[in-house]
């Protein structure tokens, strides 16, 4: 006996499990259209969390850059013997 024969055996079919396949296409057509939507929000949602990622990362950077480059000059202005106070 194979194991489908023995499943069978198992579990007997019942009219619920005849009309759940009665429209197969229409069941796989609707399998593919969710599968096809979950994978683009699952992209879409990867790229938003990339490009969030990317630019926290510029914002960063471009602080410290241009803040340790004002800061500088202002300390530079200050040893000058110019009165212009630090600020942060």
């Amino acid at each position: 006996m194979g194991k489908n024969e023995i499943k069978l055996r198992q579990r007997p079919l019942n009219p619920g499990d005849l009309l759940r396949y009665h429209d197969y296409p229409a069941l796989m057509k609707r399998h593919r259209r969710s599968r096809r939507l979950k994978r683009a929000v699952r992209f879409f949602t990867f790229s938003l969390i990339v490009t969030i990622i990317v630019l926290l990362l510029l914002m960063i950077i471009s602080y410290l850059w241009f803040g340790v480059e004002e800061k500088s000059e202002q300390i530079k202005e200050n040893h000058n013997g110019t009165t212009t106070t630090l600020t942060l």
